[in-house]
């Protein structure tokens, strides 16, 4: 028999049994996912008695225990997985020394926080490719190796450890085969060393953090600073520092990136980094990217005309700086999917050529002092199921072309100066969830076409705008949680249908409106 797998999960429970070893000639064993153990809860000892066995996973299982030192014995095996054993632990790996066929090692999530000198066990293993200790607590990886036999090592993830030493020091830098670095939480801090410049053959970085103003309580994130030049990373492809920098200027930064002819740098995501500066034109070198995400930081000025260039750019997150304008050439990126510029210091006016962006599905521009008009290309957005403009000084009418959007869930276009009519086509919008119109100048009536075809609002706040006549008599959303109409011109009586329909309303304001007349009682 050349190969056995159970991975499905938990299809086999009780004992894994010694009549394995029946199978002599065995060389593949996945056992993963399954609900067996050993006659203890732990890895069976007499695995480590299968001479012939080139792949053992045992990933997520429900072992307890230490992880048995005869796994040393199997001196065939290629591939190893122990991931996500989260009751197992282990003081000694030398037995990993034994294995020097070894490509593929996974420990992720076992307890190795006795084991100071992983790194030198791992460095007798020449033939590895994949190494994952991914939260083994482990306490460092500043050892020093003499002589770099981890010539092949290709993928090394170790996030989720708390080494808390200069990031300068890890052992790794001088592994120049390394494509997959992943030290996502770890705790490092200190300057990058400039040997992350001559690692060329690295697609894919990971040096990020669990945001602070996600999660507040965080104290594992990395603290380093980026002086490194990457120009001749040609191989880059992702770059995902977020929340990990003290500090740093995006203007620098941004020239030390990969300058190749043909740069495939596809993601920089560099959101809460204390960075400052301007960005000024220095887009033209990264024309391959898809993701870029500078939120969260101190960014100033404008944003760089060269950004019109990105062509295959998907999302643009610039939030929560200090970007003053929208350049009009945002619209030759008609790629885009995601566009987040909220909470800025944009002026002026929305992209006139903004419907060019035929696959835009998110548009924030909230919490900026952006004028003029909702341009009418907006319409031409079919894609669009989330419209934030609201806390700006649009003024002007809404657009009866946004009825072609058809996918909108969430449209808020609250604290603004708007002005005229609430379009009836609104009623096109039968996936509209949440519908913010507050604070505004509107007036005329809010009929039932208004409401009755939108059977899957939620939020419904029209407050602080100019509504006059009666309030519509029946809703197409039973479901509604908030009905908001205060500070309006809304006279006449209170319809049966809201009190006694709408059973599943949280807010109701009617307030400081012209409505007369006893509550209706229901039935």
């Amino acid at each position: 028999m050349g190969s056995l797998d159970s991975g499905l999960q938990y299809s086999l429970v009780g004992q894994i049994s010694p009549s394995l070893l029946s199978l002599e000639h065995l060389e593949y064993l996945s056992l993963n996912y399954t609900g067996l153990t050993g006659p203890d809860g732990g890895v069976p000892k007499f695995l480590g008695s299968f001479k012939n066995l080139r792949h053992l996973d045992l990933s997520s299982m429900d072992f307890t225990g230490t992880v048995p030192p005869q796994l040393g014995n199997l001196s065939k095996l290629e591939y190893l997985d122990l991931s996500y054993l989260r009751s197992m632990y282990s003081k000694d790996i030398s037995w990993l020394t034994h294995l020097p066929l070894l490509v593929y090692l996974d420990m992720s999530e076992t307890n190795l926080s006795s084991i100071a000198d992983w790194p030198l066990v791992v460095n007798m293993l020449p033939s590895l490719e994949h190494l994952s200790l991914i939260d083994c607590s482990l306490s460092s990886t500043n050892q020093s190796l003499t002589h770099l036999n981890l010539t092949n090592l290709q993928v090394l993830y170790l996030y989720f450890n708390y080494f808390a030493h200069p990031i300068a020091s890890a052992w790794f830098w001088n592994v120049t085969s390394i494509t997959d670095l992943d030290l996502f939480e770890t705790s490092l801090y200190g300057p990058f060393p400039n040997a992350l410049g001559n690692m060329t053959s690295l697609p894919y970085l990971d040096f990020g953090c669990y945001l602070e103003h996600v999660y507040p309580a965080n104290t594992t994130c990395n603290t380093a600073t980026m002086t490194v030049d990457l120009t001749n990373l040609c191989d880059l492809e992702e770059l995902w520092l977020d929340g990990s920098l003290s500090s740093g200027n995006i203007t620098h930064f941004l020239e030390k990136l990969p300058q190749c002819p043909s740069n495939r740098l596809q993601c920089l995501s560099m959101q809460s980094n204390n960075m400052v500066g301007t960005m000024t034109n220095r887009f033209s070198h990264l024309a391959s990217l898809t993701y870029l995400d500078l939120s969260y930081n101190n960014i100033t000025g404008s944003k760089p005309l060269s950004i019109g260039n990105l062509s295959h750019l998907n999302l643009l997150d610039l939030s929560s700086n200090h970007l003053t304008s929208i350049p009009q050439e945002l619209a030759n990126c008609t790629s885009l999917q995601n566009i987040y510029l909220s909470n800025n210091n944009l002026t002026g006016r929305i992209p006139l050529g903004i419907g060019s962006c035929t696959r835009l599905e998110h548009l924030d521009l909230s919490y900026n002092s952006i004028t003029v008009t909702i341009p009418l290309g907006l319409g031409k957005c079919t894609r669009l199921d989330y419209i934030a403009l609201s806390n700006n000084h649009l003024s002007g009418p809404i657009p009866l072309e946004i009825a072609s959007c058809a996918e909108l869930w969430y449209l808020s276009h609250s604290n603004n100066h708007l002005t005229g009519h609430v379009p009836s086509k609104i009623g096109m919008l039968t996936n509209l969830v949440e519908l913010d119109l507050s604070n505004n100048n509107l007036d005329g009536m809010i009929m039932e076409e208004h409401l009755a075809t939108l059977t899957s609002l939620k939020h419904v706040d029209l407050s602080n705008n100019s509504f006059s006549g009666p309030l519509p008599s029946k809703y197409g959303a039973l479901g509604l949680i908030e009905l908001t109409l205060s500070f309006n011109y809304f006279s006449g009586h209170i319809p049966e249908f809201i009190l006694c329909k709408l059973r599943d309303l949280l807010v109701l304001d009617l307030s400081d409106n012209f409505l007369e007349g006893d509550l209706p009682w229901c039935s």
